[in-house]
């Protein structure tokens, strides 16, 4: 059983036929996929055939009865047919299953071997409106409004189906590996060893990058344009980077202070007639 339902019901009875709605659409999947119809729509005319399964009679899910070319066991029941215009009471063969499966299995053997089905439409009607219509054309029921029931019922088990989940594992997703990088180009006298892109002269090497490949290419052939001394200041861990720029800012400021302070005092000196 694949299918759980979502919620349950307090009256028994909508239990039952929530229950039986379930049981049903695993059985019916064939089926459906086979005429083209949702695995509702199969449900749907077992549940109006058979009152929601309490009336299979052997099992016979879908009232066919027991004609001239089926073999198997038979179970005589009273009926009710539609005979010009009129509802009459009869006895009627109907064929014997052994299970709801074998039942099924039938009901689409049962429309695949006589052509008025086809002929109807049954197996290229494209929605489960037109496939009832066309079960109804073919005579499949002598009730003249057997579409609009089953319609009606299609209805009742859908509300069941909306409280399913299908919980058939899905099939495993192949999960392939990603293409390795195109190799880097490097420029003219750089190599790339231990993930870094350094000066092939042992005596002039300098990590230049070793993250990004495409920055590694980069940042190495700026620094080969401009020299070895440019290759080495760019190797710099950005941390020294900053203390010297600091460093730097701090000169710089002194510098300033210190100029003003002079030509402070030159000018004073000057006003004083010293300088």
């Amino acid at each position: 059983m694949t299918y759980r339902l979502t919620k349950s019901w307090p009256d028994p009875h909508m239990q039952r036929l929530a229950e039986w709605t379930r049981d049903m659409m695993d059985a019916s999947g064939v089926t459906a996929a086979q005429i083209g119809c949702s695995k509702e729509a199969i449900i749907a005319q077992a549940a109006l055939e058979t009152a929601w399964g309490a009336a299979a009679i052997g099992h016979n899910l879908f009232g066919i009865k027991a004609d001239a070319s089926w073999t198997g066991p038979t179970r005589i029941v009273p009926t009710e047919e539609v005979v010009n215009g009129q509802t009459i009471a009869i006895n009627a063969a109907f064929r014997d299953y052994p299970s709801y499966a074998g039942s099924i299995a039938d009901h689409f053997k049962f429309l695949r071997d006589n052509s008025r089905y086809a002929a109807a439409g049954v197996f290229n009607a494209g929605s489960d409106q037109a496939y009832f219509e066309a079960l109804q054309r073919a005579g499949y029921a002598t009730d003249p409004n057997y579409a609009r029931s089953l319609m009606n019922m299609l209805a009742s088990v859908k509300m069941f189906t909306a409280c399913m989940v299908d919980e058939q594992p899905s099939a495993a997703i192949e999960v392939k590996p990603l293409p390795p990088p195109p190799p880097a180009i490097l420029p003219p006298g750089y190599v790339q060893q231990d993930g870094n892109v350094i000066l092939a002269d042992i005596k002039d090497s300098t990590i230049i990058k070793g993250s990004n490949q495409g920055a590694i290419v980069a940042t190495a052939g700026t620094v080969a344009s401009v020299g070895t001394a440019a290759a080495s200041f760019a190797g710099l861990d950005w941390k020294v980077l900053a203390v010297l720029g600091g460093i730097g800012i701090a000169a710089g400021v002194l510098a300033i202070v210190y100029f003003v302070l002079i030509k402070g005092r030159r000018i004073d000196m000057h006003d004083r007639g010293i300088a």
